[in-house]
């Protein structure tokens, strides 16, 4: 289904054209002819949003939207097109939003698929907010909304100054009037808009309408807020405008009391769809990061693996993989404590990052134990990359906040070389230790990353019988 749709209407003809024209479009839909009813319905059935005739037996849209605050379920209220008086005080009123009638297919559907859409937003915020809280991560609330910068984009420049002269004294956003022709400039030098008043309609309706599609394609207007503005009795180009990327639209021409109050509720709708994605991408970061040492994982270094290997293979170059374990260190935290164990952590990772390029991924695969990946490297850089690290690691004491002196750190390593067909040099070396290997299998193919990873795992158990606080290579790249 689309979605659960509760229709409202005392008249009973009424809900049942409402239920076959949104029920042709595949919404599952319910309705009661009272406000008493829609509670009980909304209790029952959770609807995803309310239509509701603005007057109604028992009270009204406005207080339906008040008695259903609780179930996080927003109210449209119906009325007439030309009820413009009537419309922006139910938006005044804080009614979730505002439709006309009489009803037009194509306008009607794509009004209720755009409210859908944000309700669907709101909803998976407010999953997101008490899945944090369950856990004890509360999310810090949303901030008031700040004043904005706002473009109004028109072909007709005096239209455009006319809404601006109207908004200006209604809202404290910043307010520039824009062709789309200035826009298009203005973007390629980077200047960003929080939101959009788009004039759509009329005879150039088509190349506004692409253009409209145009901003929510391009990847620096994409979550821009955007209005939509349609002259009276252009329904088609009202739905297509929400249907390519419009936020919201006014269907009844520009009313500047209610293009403001639809610009901050966009606004404000922005505003928790970017805390949504900020939330999505801290759920990431904190599914692919190690908590103490902010690291990468095991989970984000396998796949990193992989296409590494992948690479290596399409560019004809070898990579090379360690593994590093602290010498001692079950005996750093029973002698001083857990807490001075995970300072030593936590600036043994900062060494690597410090001392490692940028291309090459660090991570902590658990305990003590840790993973250099070097793209594009020779056995003879990745042998001298390891060797620095030791020699970092054992140079200067780890300053901690409960040893005066500090503690003296080790590091082991095991290293082992995929990839591309070797250097000379490295065949020559090879060549000494009786390992070869013959044109077909240059690419290092016939090795899996986890085969590398054994090798590693092997050379670092040599190295730590070897009296530990050194770097021994595996045997296929000796």
């Amino acid at each position: 289904m689309a979605g659960r749709v509760l229709i409202v209407d005392p008249v009973v003809t009424t809900r049942i054209m409402l239920k076959v024209k949104l029920a042709a479009a595949y919404f599952s839909v319910a309705h009661a002819a009272t406000a008493a009813e829609a509670v009980e319905v909304v209790q029952s059935s959770a609807p995803d949003i309310v239509i509701s005739e603005m007057q109604l037996p028992d009270g009204d849209a406005i207080a339906l939207q008040a008695q259903l605050a609780a179930h996080n379920v927003p109210v449209v209220a119906v009325l007439p097109e030309d009820a413009a008086e009537e419309r922006v005080a139910a938006l005044a009123a804080g009614i979730g939003d505002v439709i006309s009638r009489p009803y037009e297919d194509r306008k009607l559907l794509a009004r209720v698929r755009n409210l859908m859409r944000a309700s669907t937003a709101r909803e998976e915020l407010r999953l997101r907010k008490d899945t944090s809280a369950s856990f004890g991560l509360e999310e810090p609330a949303a901030p008031f909304l700040r004043p904005a910068h706002v473009a109004i984009v028109s072909g007709n420049r005096r239209e455009a100054a006319g809404w601006h002269r109207d908004l200006s004294g209604l809202v404290a956003h910043r307010i520039d009037v824009l062709t789309p022709q200035d826009l298009v400039a203005q973007t390629c030098d980077r200047t960003r808009y929080d939101a959009m008043i788009v004039a759509v309609g009329g005879a150039s309706a088509e190349q506004e309408l692409n253009f409209l599609s145009s901003l929510r394609a391009h990847p620096q207007t994409r979550h821009t807020a955007i209005l939509a503005v349609s002259p009276p009795g252009d329904s088609v180009c009202t739905a297509t405008a929400l249907d390519t990327g419009a936020g919201d639209a006014m269907s009844s021409g520009f009313e500047a009391r209610e293009a403001a109050m639809r610009i901050d509720r966009l606004l404000k709708r922005r505003q928790q769809e970017t805390q949504l994605r900020r939330s999505m991408e801290k759920g990431l970061e904190a599914a692919v990061t190690d908590p103490l040492t902010g690291l990468y994982n095991r989970r984000y270094a396998m796949p990193y693996l992989d296409r590494m290997q992948r690479a290596a293979t399409r560019s004809g170059r070898s990579f090379a993989i360690m593994l590093l374990d602290l010498d001692y260190f079950k005996s750093i935290n029973d002698t001083h404590g857990h807490p001075v164990g995970d300072q030593v952590l936590c600036e043994f990772a900062h060494r690597l990052r410090g001392n490692l390029r940028s291309m090459d991924l660090v991570a902590r695969l658990g305990g003590e134990e840790f993973l250099v990946a070097m793209p594009d490297t020779t056995l003879d850089r990745a042998k001298g990359a390891a060797a620095r690290l030791c020699e970092l690691t054992r140079a200067a004491r780890f300053a901690t906040d409960s040893t005066a002196q500090g503690v003296h750190v080790s590091v082991s390593v095991g290293l082992a070389l995929g990839g591309a067909a070797p250097t000379e040099r490295d065949t020559r070396a090879r060549g000494a230790a009786g390992v070869f290997i013959d044109d077909d299998r240059r690419a290092g193919a016939a090795r899996s990353i986890n085969e590398l990873l054994e090798e590693a795992d092997r050379a670092l158990y040599d190295a730590k019988h070897a009296g530990r606080d050194t770097v021994m290579i595996g045997a296929s790249a000796a």
